[in-house]
């Protein structure tokens, strides 16, 4: 069961960041971005004890970070078009 669960996270990773290259004209970059900044704030909190934690952490950040960092480039994207860049 704790195999599947972790198949079915990676998935779902996966097509986000499928998602982000995709449609990377639109949002992606927010994506990709909230993704790394996710990640790199997750992996360095304080209280930590062991790296398969940090690892953890890490990984949550980055589905949280893609999902915002998404919503937000298409934010900007709806209200600010002048800052698209067609493909």
């Amino acid at each position: 069961m704790d195999a599947v669960r972790w198949v079915l996270s990676l998935a779902i990773y996966l097509a986000m960041v499928a998602l982000c290259i995709f449609r990377f004209d639109l949002a992606g970059v927010g994506g990709l971005a909230g993704s790394a900044l996710g990640f790199v704030l997750r992996v360095w909190t304080p209280g930590q004890d062991s790296v398969s934690e940090r690892l953890g952490n890490g990984y949550v950040g980055l589905l949280l970070g893609i999902c915002v960092g998404f919503v937000a480039g298409a934010v900007i994207q709806y209200f600010w078009p002048q800052f698209a860049h067609p493909m």
